[in-house]
């Protein structure tokens, strides 16, 4: 174990180990965390399963001489003790698998074999295994102990001993223990490298750390320490590592600087960095840039410090820069983080920044989204920052349109043209992020997360049959709240949201009802707005003025109505079969595009309608002051639908309608439910 931390076991150290490729071999690390290479972990067992309960009649002769040998075993380790006299097997059967501690395997051996084991490459061994697993007083000892018997270490101990020195235990100045690691360096004549001074770094900023987790510490300014030791590392001609960079910015901010109103030094050291890496940096592989593990911290540390204070341009410019030197300088450069995690909170830093600064308009930010789609549905503050900017240029197109409508002022053609182009390209990003959420659904949840509830609110919101007329714009008639574009977005997202609600009651079916929970995903809100953003497109697809449509708009119509009658009576409980959200308001969307996509002829759809309709035990008062039941356009259909029942040139009594037929009871319900809410709503 001690020989492959130290890389120090010699050519032949794995010559008889039952490892077929030596290629891959493992890692120190997974030697040591692995069980297999805890000695005492047979030991452990046997002490859990008690001798007596086993029957030597039932116990094969192999497991018997097991059992005698692990007794014979834990009678010998009971005897084992150290040269203090201090018995071990307690602390060993205690130890964590992760830690140093005293009568671990590499102690034994070093003690039991002080003949053969007083050399470099055994002194190396154990001082880096004790200094990497959290032994760092048994490190500084065994160092002093070897330098004092005249045994010379490797520079790779002395770096591992700067860099486990905040984890010294006896009260010191981390800054006097470093550098009496130097005067140690020094006197053994051995010249330091790059990750000398990064660990030296490294133990300044794990120093502070400490100090912040603990409620009565206080970090150190280490700021000036720190450029020393860069500067130092420059003046020995040692050209600076990313390991030693990414240790020096965390040293530096970790001094909490920024509450000593000196957060100007950061950005100051960091455009540094980054201009020396910049230069330095023509075209390189993964094998030119690591050096050592720290340097996978380089870019995510860059970006944290860069985002610790945007209220400059210097800030924002400092934050493109990271990115573009890990993103588009010489090509990807996204093997720099060390693992996905660091990765996301890399591109989500920057992304949050970026959006919240104001930086871009929509064209922009769509871009941004297109790049980064995992990272924004996967972090909701930037899915929210995000959907906060498209919505306020929604907001600015809404607002022109109500300006221009009341004439309260005036806007030349190229301003709206403009305001148009980004709310339409805002509406079908926000679409498209809707849409990826349901993609990325393995599942329908209990309940939507809010920022996508809050997202289907926007389309709900906005009306695409309201046409405003005007003429600023030359060659168009009228405007809309939304474009035709962002209609086909979000009805496309409303779509993956009916597909989803069908695959989740097919697996709830498959259930006993005993086992089921009832199934209510959506408020009425969202439902109402799922509705309605499949309708959207219906508004676009109303025919010529004449009154023909293409095929390609009555496919579409069908399409879109077909979806919003499974929308509305799809969500019902799968085992009693009851509709568990109603939405009024949609059926009336539904009613209207129906309506007009049919050239305000009374269909089976229109009926299907109206018998939802009739069969809600109240009307809501959205519902009531609908645009299509204020403009008198619901009387119409309830009067055409009557009027169907007829055949053209007769009379109802001539043809013999009874009043209790299920047609005229639906219109009768809908009549009354209507003018029942309308009286009880008028002031008296």
């Amino acid at each position: 174990l001690c020989a492959t931390n130290s890389g120090n076991g010699g050519p032949e150290f794995f010559e008889h180990l039952p490892f077929v490729d030596r290629g891959s071999l493992p890692e120190p690390e997974e030697l040591f965390y692995a069980a297999e290479n805890r000695i005492f972990s047979a030991l452990r067992n046997a002490a859990e399963t008690p001798v007596e309960n086993t029957s030597p009649t039932d116990t094969p002769e192999t497991e018997t001489d097991s059992l005698e040998g692990l007794q014979a075993t834990e009678a010998q380790l009971t005897k084992v003790e150290l040269e203090g006299g201090e018995s071990v097997v307690e602390e060993i059967l205690s130890a964590e698998p992760s830690s140093w501690h005293n009568g671990c395997p590499a102690e034994q051996l070093f003690s039991q074999h002080q003949d053969v084991l007083r050399t470099p490459a055994a002194y190396t061994a154990l001082i880096r295994g004790a200094a990497r697993f959290g032994a760092a007083d048994r490190a500084w000892e065994l160092a002093k102990e070897a330098l004092n018997s005249s045994i010379k270490l490797p520079l790779c101990v002395y770096n591992d001993l700067l860099r486990c020195t905040h984890e010294c235990s006896v009260e010191k100045d981390i800054w006097t223990r470093l550098l009496e690691g130097f005067e140690l360096l020094r006197a053994s004549k051995l010249r330091p490298d790059a990750l000398t001074f990064s660990s030296a770094l490294h133990s300044l900023h794990k120093s502070n750390l400490k100090a912040i987790d603990n409620e009565d510490g206080s970090p150190q300014n280490f700021t000036d320490k720190a450029l020393g030791l860069l500067e130092e590392a420059k003046r020995l001609g040692i050209q600076p590592t990313l390991g030693l960079y990414a240790n020096l910015l965390r040293a530096v901010v970790t001094s909490r600087i920024s509450k000593t109103g000196q957060a100007y030094r950061l950005t100051e050291i960091l455009a540094d960095i980054l201009a020396d890496v910049e230069n330095s940096w023509d075209c390189l592989s993964r094998a030119d840039v690591f050096s050592s593990v720290d340097d996978y911290e380089f870019a995510s540390t860059a970006m944290f410090c860069a985002t610790v204070d945007t209220s400059s341009a210097v800030s924002i410019r400092l934050v493109q820069r990271v990115y573009d030197l890990v993103h588009t300088r010489c090509g990807d450069r996204r093997f720099l983080f060390r693992n996905s995690v660091d990765a996301r909170g890399f591109y989500a830093r920057y992304l949050i920044t970026v959006m919240l600064n104001g930086v871009g308009g929509v064209e922009q930010l769509a871009e941004l989204y297109h790049n980064h789609r995992p990272i924004f549905q996967g972090n909701q503050r930037a899915y929210e920052v995000l959907a906060h900017r498209l919505k306020a240029s929604i907001f600015r197109w809404t607002d022109a349109l109500e300006k221009v409508n009341t004439r309260k002022e005036k806007f030349d053609g190229a301003t709206l043209e403009n305001l148009e182009g980004e709310a339409s390209k805002a509406f079908e990003t926000l679409g498209e992020m809707i849409f990826d959420f349901v993609a990325m659904s393995a599942k329908m949840p209990q309940r939507l997360p809010f920022y996508i509830s809050d997202s289907l609110m926007t389309f709900s919101f906005v009306d695409p049959w309201v046409e405003i007329r005007t003429p600023l714009l030359p060659g168009r008639s009228c405007l809309r709240s939304i474009s035709e574009e962002g209609c086909r977005s979000a009805h496309k997202a409303a779509v993956a949201f009916a597909e989803l609600f069908r695959c989740h009651e097919a697996r709830l079916a498959s259930f006993s009802s005993d086992k089921v929970q009832s199934f209510k995903p959506l408020t009425t809100a969202e439902l109402t707005a799922l509705v309605r953003m499949v309708l959207h497109p219906t508004a676009f697809n109303t025919g010529r003025p004449d009154g023909q449509q293409s095929v390609a708009q009555r496919e579409a119509n069908e399409r879109a109505l077909n979806c919003a009658s499974d929308l509305l009576m799809l969500n019902k409980d799968p085992m009693i079969r009851e509709r568990s959200r109603t939405s009024d308001v949609g059926a009336m969307e539904m009613l209207r595009s129906c309506w007009f996509t049919s050239s305000q002829s009374v269909t089976e759809r229109v009926w299907s309608v109206l018998e939802y309709l009739a069969g809600l035990k109240y009307i809501s008062g959205r519902c009531a002051q609908h645009v299509f039941v204020e403009d008198g356009s619901l009387w119409r259909v309830l009067d055409a639908a009557e009027a169907s029942l007829v055949p053209e040139g007769k009379t109802r009594a001539e043809v013999g309608i009874p009043a209790n037929s299920p047609q005229i009871q639906i219109i009768n319900a809908v009549r009354t439910k209507f003018k029942e809410h309308v009286a009880s709503n008028t002031p008296e």
